[in-house]
């Protein structure tokens, strides 16, 4: 029998997409394995579905086609410049990536309000169970599990040791909305219960520590209130609100004290004669040891400035760097630079980053349109604006290529490539 015919109906492909698709929520918290599991299922159950009813019309989006040739790229670079098995291995696959974005779209247009509706309630849950647990971590020392918080001053949640409970809740905060959004909702008590919901959110990424992802869920926040939810009832009251909390649990909470403050400053506090080696211009902007990462990217970058190294060159490199080159950079390396674009710039040179700054520069242009644009898809314009703070430059980043960056960064992206009723219509 065809392999093709097991399938005989497209919603037995489809309940395939849409149940692999609703467990990566839960899948992300459990560990990136089985995330990174249903990200190969999404792609393969999509490839058999546009092959089975012949709708190739999904393989000739623009953005996804741009996406292979970089895919394409990175790979052959990876192959001549760098030869190292765990470059090949992380180039060669990440068109993964793009096919995930492209079943997120499919199935969207196929079953558009149910996912939405599906999507919202599970965050729900999943943001309620979290806020417990972080809570219960940040005032009691131990989480639900009654496990004890693993780093002073810092929350790790249901993640073990992994500190990314606040970039969880952040990324998952543009389609949990949009999900809301989407149903154009027009109660005015429904609206306010939402609102002081989203603040908790934000208060959740406040006190986990998480400086990167608080800063971008403010940017966020501010952008899409400004356009959707200042017209709202109650909204100036929930915002001074909301602030008087921010303050009263800042000033009043010594682990945030040192977290947003004291290390922060302590970081710029190095004498003058550390920074001889830095970029013009970074001095007074990034701490110490990030001046390191940065400085050491462009060093990289300087051996091959139009293809770089390749992908994952940068912690390999990075310890070979000579003390005359850049005080302290055999000490302080990491894994990766910290920021996308530098990583971009060290690993795939001009090339690589000409890929990245272009689809930052859409994404701007995008956002710049909407907000001008009196009959908006407000769906629409909180998908953009998400995507447009992930790919924000000036921050402190993960590395571009992990694996759970890129599913927050591509699942984002199947929901900008579906255009909801609103947009249909402008």
């Amino acid at each position: 029998m065809n392999f093709l015919q097991t399938f005989e109906h497209n919603s037995k492909i489809i309940v395939f997409i849409n149940l692999s698709f609703i467990l990566i929520p839960a899948a992300i918290i459990i560990g990136p394995f089985l995330a990174d599991l249903l990200v190969v299922l999404l792609g393969f159950f999509f490839l058999i579905y546009i092959f089975k009813y012949k709708e190739f019309h999904y393989l000739k989006n623009t953005i996804f086609i741009i996406f292979i040739i970089f895919c394409f790229y990175i790979t052959l670079n990876s192959l001549i410049n760098n030869g190292s098995f765990a470059s090949i291995k992380s180039s060669i696959f990440y068109f993964r990536f793009g096919l995930l974005a492209l079943s997120v779209q499919l199935l969207l247009d196929k079953k558009g309000s149910i996912v939405f509706k599906q999507f919202f309630f599970i965050m729900l849950i999943i943001y309620i169970v979290l806020g417990c647990d972080v809570l219960s971590e940040f005032f009691f020392k131990k989480n639900i599990l009654n496990q004890f918080s693993v780093y002073p001053g810092r929350i790790s949640s249901l993640f073990g040791d992994e500190l990314i409970v606040g970039s969880y809740i952040y990324r998952m905060m543009p389609i949990f909305i949009s999900s809301y959004v989407f149903f154009n909702i027009k109660n005015p008590k429904i609206d306010l219960y939402f609102m002081f919901f989203l603040i908790f959110l934000l208060y959740l990424v406040f006190i986990s520590g998480e400086r990167s992802a608080f800063i971008l869920s403010l940017l966020f926040f501010f952008i899409i209130a400004w356009k959707i939810f200042i017209k709202k009832k109650y909204f100036f009251l929930i915002f001074f609100l909301s602030l008087i909390i921010f303050l009263i649990s800042f000033l009043n909470f010594d682990s945030l004290k040192n977290r947003y403050y004291d290390k922060t400053i302590s970081q710029f506090e190095i004498s003058k004669d550390s920074f001889s080696f830095t970029i013009p211009g970074l001095i007074k902007i990034y701490p110490f040891e990030y001046q390191i990462y940065f400085s050491s990217s462009i060093h990289i970058w300087k051996t091959n400035l139009l293809f770089g190294r390749g992908n994952k060159s940068y912690r390999i490199l990075c310890s070979k760097i000579k003390k005359k080159d850049i005080e302290g950079a055999s000490k302080h390396c990491s894994i990766h630079p910290h920021n996308y674009y530098l990583q971009m710039l060290a690993e795939n040179g001009l090339v690589g980053l000409i890929f990245l700054s272009s689809f930052f520069l859409y994404l701007f242009y995008k956002l710049v349109c909407l907000i001008f644009k009196k009959n908006y898809s407000a769906y629409k314009f909180v998908i953009v604006t998400g995507l447009f703070t992930f790919y924000w430059p000036l921050i402190y980043t993960g590395s571009y290529f992990n694996n759970v960056v890129s599913l927050f960064n591509f699942i984002i992206l199947g929901f900008y490539f579906f255009k909801d009723s609103c947009e249909r219509n402008v």
